[in-house]
């Protein structure tokens, strides 16, 4: 795997552990600070992200689905992300968006109105990746000209970050905040997440912001970031 391919799923890890981290303390009625029911929803929560998978390629649909279809199969797809009484059901994708996608050139355009395995593939992780990335980075990270099998080996390496992703979360959230037992736990684990899913998105920005940048460009990047910190002094 080349060292551009193994970056851009570096890149795509951080943007679904701070997504997850966003969704995990933020669904239901968390501001209200009732700490018990709180310790039993991230119970709940953890154990339905940690078991949580995106579905493997060869398991999507072969036959063509219509708009109406796609829209129900990737809300089933994609459980984690908000339910229908925090955000409109069709919130998180809408037939205009995805329209707006294949006129971008994100995903390919669909055969006769309908939709196959591959523009399911590249709908989901844009769905996983579109509250952290434009558009226009997620097309670079995963171009739609991709072959059949290389899109096949990019979704199914992007299921395992994602499954990865997820475990790791919950580790990672049981180490920093712990069990919350108190109205100030709650507010802290909540704060904590915000921190952390901010930390992921502005790193995920960032570097997304370096492709294309060669060797002659990087290093005209770093003297003018040098003579800048001089200046500062």
């Amino acid at each position: 795997m080349s060292t551009h391919v193994r970056l851009n799923f570096m890149l795509i890890s951080y943007i679904i552990i701070g997504k997850i981290i966003e969704f995990t303390l933020t669904e239901d009625n968390l501001m209200n600070y009732n700490a018990q029911f709180v310790k039993r929803k991230m119970d709940k929560w953890s154990n339905y992200i940690t078991e949580f998978e995106l579905p493997d390629y060869k398991d999507l649909p072969s036959i063509g689905l219509y708009m109406d279809q796609i829209i129900t199969l990737l809300s089933q797809y994609l459980g984690y992300l908000p339910n229908s009484y925090e955000l409109n059901a069709e919130t998180f994708i809408t037939a205009n968006a995805i329209n707006n996608y294949v006129r971008l050139g994100a995903i390919p355009a669909p055969i006769k109105k309908k939709y196959y395995a591959n523009h399911i593939a590249y709908l989901i992780m844009i769905c996983v990746l579109k509250p952290s990335l434009s558009i226009s980075d997620i097309s670079q990270l995963i171009p739609a000209n991709l072959s059949e099998e290389e899109l096949k080996t990019v979704y199914n390496r992007f299921k395992e970050i994602h499954k990865d992703s997820s475990v790791k979360l919950i580790s990672h959230l049981q180490a920093i905040a712990g069990t919350p037992e108190t109205d100030n736990d709650v507010i802290e684990l909540i704060i904590t997440s915000a921190v952390n899913t901010s930390l992921c998105k502005r790193f995920s920005e960032k570097m997304s912001a370096l492709n294309g940048i060669n060797d002659e460009e990087a290093e005209k990047i770093e003297r003018l970031k040098h003579s800048k910190s001089n200046k500062s002094k």
